[in-house]
């Protein structure tokens, strides 16, 4: 009789998500549907940020690019050494300075948050951003330092980014909660962009982050706020530029067909 009744509650709960997702049911709803009509609600976003950043910390356990070979390749190498530029000598030279030994060849917005997590780092223990004593130095700490500094413009820039887009999203095409919260988990669980920031090494967040921020503000018909956040992703790194065709086209229909309402045919 127990087996029945729990065969009948998930029938029931089966659809129920149905109903709500207009669509098969997946693992992840059976895990946000029973969270969404408790008392414990409010904690599905801060859950499901816990579990990304738990996530990002277990792929940062493992090795990085550079590691176990000769320490002067690598982009761990490369950014640990901006920091050192960055935090040393002035803005003038810091496109200059030492071009043998990974000179900066990143924009200066990405210049500026390397002297900023140098600034910190440098607080934490000098000897990490020593000006051209530091090369090649891989020791624990720094490691653990280095990958948070990620983990934490993660948290700060593409995990807010991401949920604006999604709920701006919602509120255009419509949508329940259920959809957000997992069109959210599967967008901050893309194995790509995880593996190569926490894995490899890099601040690909920031720049997706800045473009995907345009985009929301773009669609929302807040021109100048796309435009300015585009500009940001650009001056992060210039792989943004992959999408310039794609912004230019956009303005460029807007001048032309003024009424034209583009996130209706998306």
């Amino acid at each position: 009789m127990d087996n029945q009744r729990k065969g009948i509650k998930r029938y029931e709960i089966e659809t129920n998500i149905k109903k709500e997702s207009e669509g098969p049911v997946e693992p992840i709803y059976w895990m946000l549907y029973v969270v969404k009509w408790s008392s414990f609600r409010f904690l599905i976003l801060p859950v499901i940020t816990l579990f990304m950043i738990i996530v990002r910390a277990l792929i940062a356990l493992g090795t990085f690019s550079g590691s176990g070979g000769d320490k002067k390749y690598g982009d761990f190498e490369a950014q640990r050494h901006w920091m050192e530029i960055t935090l040393h000598l002035p803005i003038k030279e810091w496109y200059f300075h030492n071009a043998e030994w990974w000179g900066l060849d990143y924009p200066p917005l990405s210049a500026y948050l390397s002297y900023i997590y140098g600034k910190i780092g440098h607080f934490i223990e000098p000897a990490w951003f020593a000006l051209d004593v530091s090369h090649g130095l891989h020791t624990q700490e720094l490691k653990f330092y280095m990958r948070m500094t990620v983990i934490i413009s993660d948290f700060i820039i593409y995990f807010p980014a991401v949920i604006r887009f999604v709920r701006y999203w919602k509120r255009l095409k419509g949508g329940n909660s259920l959809n957000s919260y997992s069109s959210v988990t599967l967008i901050l669980l893309q194995p790509a962009l995880i593996l190569i920031d926490h894995g490899h090494f890099q601040y690909n967040n920031v720049m997706l982050g800045l473009a995907l921020l345009s985009l929301t503000y773009f669609i929302n018909d807040q021109l100048v706020l796309g435009c300015i956040f585009f500009v940001f992703s650009i001056s992060f790194k210039q792989m943004s530029l992959y999408y310039s065709p794609l912004v230019f086209s956009y303005l460029l229909g807007l001048c032309i067909f003024p009424r034209l309402n583009v996130p209706r045919f998306s």
